[in-house]
């Protein structure tokens, strides 16, 4: 629960990192790099956020967690079984919801669908 709870401020000291890690000096664009300086710039990079790359293993973690609890939840309340509806959700798409009125999930009758 603790490092649900911390995940913001993880979240936002790595995104500065990376942030840092990423700045050109010199304000050079990346193809006006040598082989050897991207080289370098790769090695830099690869050294300075390997070593702090808890953030996005910790949000993967709860992103897996909060994932199966949504596909449990939807196969449960609207008969999602093929978890269609979950990803959908997910994806954004619109018109995705069919579930139905909460009378119908209660079996007060009619169509599930709206």
């Amino acid at each position: 629960m603790g490092n649900y709870l911390r995940l913001g401020p993880r979240q936002r000291r790595f995104y500065r990192r990376l942030r840092q890690a990423l700045a050109l000096e010199g304000a050079k664009a990346l193809t006006e790099l040598s082989l050897e300086e991207l080289a370098a710039y790769y090695r830099r990079i690869e050294a300075e956020l390997l070593p702090h790359w808890d953030a996005p293993i910790v949000n993967d973690f709860f992103a897996m967690i909060f994932y199966g609890l949504l596909r449990r939840l939807t196969a449960r309340w609207c008969e999602d079984a093929d978890g269609q509806l979950a990803h959908a959700l997910l994806g954004g798409r619109a018109g995705a919801i069919r579930c139905g009125t909460g009378a119908a999930l209660t079996g007060a009758g009619g169509d599930r669908r709206p």
